[in-house]
């Protein structure tokens, strides 16, 4: 299976700090003959989770049919997945949670069905990795929600999470470029992946 990572955008606006981190992540693995997948949130028609029951008597399956099909089926087969998201109201953004509720049918897949959902990959070869941008400067607890959401998604994948990379004060930031650190920390996250 040729190695892939799996980059979601979790942001609603598209041209933000995040957006342009999925950009320059992209080419970057790209540029080592990396393939790239970019799920981007604001692109989805996905229903919300209602809690409906039918993932747990009906393995490996959600009630209804959308774009999260094509979502289920890449987080099955990947090694890595990097995901990028802002911090509202400490926590991740709505268009991205109604993406993580909606693998409850992964989590089901195990708890129910004692059988693991995503392909047997060998964790040592699987990365998981967080980036997280607030606004408001930095206070305590700013990425708490954000890392509990993504860090639960990510055990569900059998995925260790490596990093989280968190950048508080964004608002005062230049906004037509990413600064230095950011661009540096990218480029150790594909040195990690590279080097597996």
């Amino acid at each position: 299976m040729e190695e892939t990572v799996l980059i979601v955008m979790g942001s609603h606006r598209q041209a933000g700090y995040s957006g342009k981190t999925v950009a320059y992540l992209e080419a970057l693995l790209n540029e080592h003959a990396i393939r790239t997948v970019v799920v981007d949130v604001n692109g989805l028609k996905i229903d919300h989770c209602i809690d409906c029951g039918y993932c747990s008597k009906n393995k490996g399956q959600c009630v209804f049919t959308d774009d999260m099909d094509e979502i289920y089926k890449l987080l099955k087969d990947i090694n890595h997945m990097v995901v990028v998201s802002p911090v509202y109201f400490n926590g991740i953004g709505s268009r991205l949670k109604t993406l993580v509720d909606r693998c409850q049918m992964i989590f089901m897949s195990e708890f129910a069905f004692k059988t693991p959902y995503p392909k047997c990959i060998n964790q040592a070869l699987k990365g998981g990795y967080l980036i997280s941008f607030g606004g408001a400067n930095a206070y305590e607890n700013q990425f708490i929600g954000n890392e509990a959401t993504i860090g639960l998604l990510m055990r569900n994948l059998k995925m260790p999470l490596k990093s989280h990379l968190k950048y508080a004060g964004t608002d005062h930031w230049e906004k037509e470029r990413l600064p230095d650190a950011v661009t540096e920390d990218i480029q150790a996250i594909v040195k990690h992946i590279l080097k597996r």
